[in-house]
């Protein structure tokens, strides 16, 4: 009966019907494939990053950072970088003298793309990199919290095999531009 009512919601609201965990993609931050912890608990989203660093460039506050998109596998880094929204400090969040930033990114589930905030933190513990929190979702999707993997899943050979044909294709654009 829930999964009808879940369905029929998503038909009528023009909502997709996602898992607890998803692949999505963050085209700006040249993430193809991330595995996405859905957390309705949450209301912020959250990066997993590392290397942070706060630059300017033409006026505009920068920040430049690495993400491991996967957990398991750490000799794949992306390094990128994105305007900064806002700034957090660190007290606010249980973190004293710590600074956190929030960026804003387009992220693709399924065949949708919207506009999320990240805040951008350096957390080794987490078991996923991404975390989306209810104003990721929020008017977009419908959660099956008995699912996974509702927009299609990948292997974990297909995703090295993504990132390793996206570093080469990365690293012959850089060398065409030198």
């Amino acid at each position: 009966m829930y999964l009808y009512h879940v369905e029929r919601i998503s038909m009528q609201n023009d909502l997709i019907t996602i898992g607890w965990r998803e692949w999505v993609t963050l085209p700006d931050l040249g993430l193809q494939y991330i595995k996405a912890k859905i957390d309705s608990g949450r209301e912020t989203s959250i990066l997993h990053t590392f290397l942070i660093e706060k630059f300017e460039a033409g006026g505009t506050e920068m920040v430049r950072f690495g993400v491991h998109p996967h957990q398991n596998s750490p000799d794949i880094a992306i390094m990128t970088e994105a305007p900064i929204l806002k700034q957090l400090a660190g007290a606010s969040l249980g973190e004293p003298e710590e600074r956190f930033y929030v960026i804003r990114t387009q992220i693709i589930m399924g065949n949708e793309t919207w506009p999320i905030d990240l805040l951008l933190a350096n957390r080794d513990d987490m078991n996923f990199r991404l975390l989306l929190g209810l104003s990721a979702i929020d008017q977009k999707a419908v959660i099956d919290p008995s699912k996974s993997y509702q927009l299609g899943d990948i292997t974990e050979e297909e995703f090295i095999v993504a990132y390793r044909e996206s570093k080469i294709a990365h690293e012959n654009r850089n060398s065409v531009q030198e």
